[in-house]
């Protein structure tokens, strides 16, 4: 209140800097597919966990679960910070993959499963790498050089378990 009614006093108005439209729009769609892609890896471990019989398998959608629970997590928080959007449940393409998943047993399950995790995080990656400049800040900017790396490593992972099947 007082550094609004000093500003006016001084001929200016006291507004908060806020990013271009264009700025928070990247962010927030970028952001958006982040947390998009973390509850559909999160849904689908958990899934993974209760169907699969394979230690492998089970263990590869323990760490994907995890893993993506610390992203959505952190990713949460700077979308806090910025006063962002942040989806809190799975978008529909999530909801067909179960829905798809859970028509599957054995074997095919376990394939299916880990074609899925594979897809998942290659695609991800592939997101993050093309997101516009306009897109970054330091906060997000630091998450992705943090976990970039792991997303990569779970997809490396994944595609080993795959050409193992």
């Amino acid at each position: 209140m007082r550094l609004g009614l000093l500003a006016l006093l001084f001929g200016g108005v006291a507004v908060a800097q806020s990013p271009p439209p264009s700025e928070y729009r990247a962010k927030m769609l970028l952001i958006g597919e982040i947390a998009d892609s973390d509850l559909l890896q999160i849904k689908v471990g958990r899934l993974a966990l209760d169907r699969s019989q394979d230690p492998a398998v089970r263990d590869l959608a323990r760490r994907m679960i995890d893993e993506h629970s610390e992203d959505y997590q952190q990713l949460k928080l700077i979308a806090d910070r910025e006063g962002l959007p942040f989806p809190v449940e799975e978008a529909g393409n999530a909801k067909v993959l179960c829905d798809d998943l859970s028509h599957l047993s054995g074997a095919a399950f376990d394939r299916a499963y880990v074609a899925a995790a594979t897809f998942g995080d290659d695609d991800l990656a592939a997101r993050i790498e093309r997101a516009p400049s306009t897109a970054r800040d330091p906060a997000l900017e630091d998450f992705i050089a943090q976990r970039l790396p792991v997303i990569r490593r779970q997809a490396a992972q994944a595609h080993r378990e795959l050409q193992r099947m």
